[in-house]
């Protein structure tokens, strides 16, 4: 039997009120393509009646406690046989077809194929791969398609709570890694405006960078980072 292009990936706790849209958007794509993974940290709500309403179109899931969504993304890729990754949450929804519309322009030689993401407040998010990367996260984790190959000497580090995601795709971008970008909506997320723990994403872009940067060099782009967050953020308060 031939192993399925993508493995998506949902993580998941307590999520009943969105996880059935997340999951319908996934079972509506072509099912020849791909395999779905339901990583779950043992929710105590209904979470777990509507995997089971649909795990005849789950090829996994697991229902455990976990250190948090890091540590579940690792056993989703630990169980995952496809060649190519990509993690949806709970309350995010895939664009329809995408999966056949990305499957056709896929380059082997790729490790990222990574396109947009829409919200479900009208606006978008443009991911990208530039110089902005050496200072922060540039590309939104429900746009990317990540080489399953990547993951056979990096796992995400689940001491962190929101930003892991961003140190592979530092080492991408470091290491010259080969990427794609293809202008197409991957999937439509929930947001709430601006985050709420802003503190916690410095703290954590400054760790990681820490590890691939002399002090000098960490100490400019961590002060650069604090810049842009104040003025970002106090300019949103103003709104």
């Amino acid at each position: 039997m031939a192993l399925p292009l993508f493995s998506i990936i949902t993580v998941t706790h307590n999520a009943a009120n969105t996880l059935e849209d997340s999951i319908l958007s996934v079972i509506k794509q072509d099912s020849r393509l791909y395999e779905y993974i339901v990583i779950d940290g043992g929710s105590s709500d209904q979470t777990l009646d509507i995997v089971k309403k649909y795990q005849d179109s789950i090829s996994y899931w697991c229902s455990e406690k976990d250190n948090g969504i890091y540590d579940a993304m690792n056993k989703g890729i630990d169980v995952s046989s496809g060649e190519w990754i990509l993690f949806l949450g709970s309350d995010d929804r895939l664009k329809d077809g995408v999966l056949a519309k990305i499957a056709s322009i896929l380059s082997e030689d790729a490790d990222l194929v990574y396109g947009n993401v829409v919200f479900n407040n009208g606006k978008a998010y443009i991911s990208t791969f530039n110089l902005k990367t050496f200072l922060h996260n540039t590309v939104h984790h429900q746009s990317a398609f990540y080489n399953k190959r990547l993951f056979a000497d990096f796992k995400y580090d689940d001491s962190l709570k929101i930003m892991s995601d961003y140190e592979l795709n530092l080492r991408l971008f470091l290491n010259k890694r080969k990427r794609t970008k293809v202008d197409i909506d991957i999937s439509e997320c929930n947001t709430n405006g601006a985050s709420s723990a802003i503190a916690l994403s410095l703290q954590e872009t400054n760790l990681i960078r820490s590890r691939y940067f002399n002090r000098r060099t960490a100490s400019l782009l961590n002060a650069l980072l604090k810049i842009k967050y104040f003025i970002q953020y106090d300019l949103l308060r103003k709104i």
